[in-house]
């Protein structure tokens, strides 16, 4: 059974690189534990632990339309934003980092 190492209604890991270390685990990148959770390799009782251990190092977050409505699509996913403090990213990746 696949897991979602954020939790239900998360995006998805936003710092794949970030490292977490789980009590009585070696430590794992974000993206390597996501991997092993949608590969089925997290048991379902301990899938249900995660988000609380793993979401703020992870860079879990929830849907965060761009446009401020689901309903409403990215006319230009591949332009350009500057953002104060971060580095310049597309629409696209700023709607799935979820700020």
């Amino acid at each position: 059974v696949p897991c979602n190492i954020c939790g239900e209604d998360m995006e998805g890991v936003g710092i794949p690189g970030a490292i977490v270390e789980i009590p009585g685990q070696d430590p794992i990148s974000c993206e390597d534990l996501d991997s092993l959770g949608m590969d089925g390799g997290i048991a379902p009782g301990v899938c249900a632990l995660l988000p609380d251990l793993i979401n703020e190092v992870c860079g879990c977050n929830p849907p965060c339309p761009v446009c401020g409505d689901e309903d409403i699509s990215l006319a230009n996913p591949d332009a350009i934003i500057s953002l104060p403090g971060q580095d310049d990213m597309t629409c696209a990746e700023l709607e799935e980092s979820g700020m």
